[in-house]
């Protein structure tokens, strides 16, 4: 039809027949009579209806922006909050590190003193034995001289003899008395050996706590990540739907613009109209079967526009909940972490 128009094999012509209706009649000239092979109703589209519902969709989609922002803002204080738990946590850590450290060497400071305390008592007293030890044998051996030589002195050897052999057993007991010191200060290691492995254990377990707080918190900030990607694409979105809306308007200026020259066309065309009006009488049932194909054709097309903003409705939608769950996500995160926090402190 346009290369028939182009080569004006077939014409073009606009009649107006109503304040808000007028026929586009496509044609072909003839020696003896015009032959009509379609006509067209057209109805002007109301402009103030376009832009409320341009302003209101833009108006949810803004609505919809600062809610996102809003939660946005209340992530980011949870998540600094969080970071502040978490560095209370590891100022604590190195605190109790610290005293522990500090536990252990006053231990060990306390067993190597009383161990060289020990050591020197033992020492001396093995010393003094020892001294005790030969002067006895100095004194059997001078008895023994003196046996030798003085056979009349045997009883008082014997008196001798039985005092040494007291003192013996006296030394033998106190022997017997060290060596149970001696037991007694092993046993006291072996107790404070006990207590530096369950010291280093619960240090074991709380640097596995701090791990997993950590762990936990990133996860928290890959959350935080992908609610920031999401709301990127979300002020995209907002950003195309401002663009399409500046669209619509260019595009009403222009059918403003066109719309005013048809008019003037028309009324430049009133004359030819009026010698027209029995032509128009002699197709008015086929004017009313175009009218109801071009009313079944206008139901369709809004149908089809009706099921594209449905679309978009859904897929929004759809992202609202995926971030409504990435958002529920975090706050199951944060009950863990304040979970963690408060058997930690207790």
């Amino acid at each position: 039809m346009l290369t028939q128009l182009q080569s004006k094999e077939m014409f073009l012509r606009c009649e107006i027949s109503g304040h808000q209706v007028c026929t586009l009649v496509f044609f072909t000239k003839s020696k003896i009579k015009s032959i009509i092979y379609l006509t067209l109703d057209l109805h002007a589209t109301s402009q103030e209806e376009i832009i409320t519902e341009l302003m209101s969709n833009l108006q949810c989609v803004k609505d919809l922006n600062e809610r996102l922002q809003i939660q946005m803002n209340c992530m980011k204080r949870t998540i600094m909050d969080k970071e502040n738990e978490v560095k209370e946590l590891i100022y604590l850590k190195s605190e109790m590190e610290r005293q522990f450290y500090n536990a252990i060497k006053d231990v060990e400071q306390k067993i190597n003193t009383q161990s060289h305390e020990v050591q020197c008592f033992l020492l001396r007293r093995i010393n003094i034995l020892c001294e005790k030890f030969l002067k006895t044998l100095d004194a059997v051996n001078g008895l023994k001289t003196v046996c030798y030589l003085r056979s009349d002195s045997s009883a008082k050897l014997k008196r001798t003899a039985e005092q040494l052999r007291t003192d013996n057993d006296e030394k033998q007991v106190l022997i017997e008395l060290l060596k149970q010191e001696n037991h007694s200060l092993q046993n006291m290691k072996m107790n404070t050996e006990k207590k530096l492995n369950t010291l280093q254990q619960a240090l074991v377990e709380k640097d596995s706590l701090i791990e997993e707080l950590h762990a936990k918190n990133g996860e928290l900030l890959a959350d935080m990540e992908k609610a920031s990607m999401v709301i990127a694409q979300k002020k995209v979105t907002i950003e195309e739907l401002s663009k399409d809306v500046v669209q619509a308007n260019q595009m009403l200026v222009n059918f403003n613009q066109k719309y005013d020259a048809k008019c003037k066309l028309l009324d430049s065309l009133e004359s030819q109209l009026k010698s027209k009006n029995h032509i128009i009488h002699e197709e008015l049932s086929k004017n009313s079967e175009l009218q109801r194909e071009f009313d079944e054709y206008k139901a369709v097309f809004n149908e089809e526009s009706y099921e594209k903003i449905r679309r978009n409705l859904v897929t929004t939608q759809n992202k609202v909940d995926e971030l409504e769950q990435n958002i529920r996500k975090v706050n199951r995160l944060n009950a863990l972490l304040s979970n963690k926090v408060n058997e930690i402190t207790h």
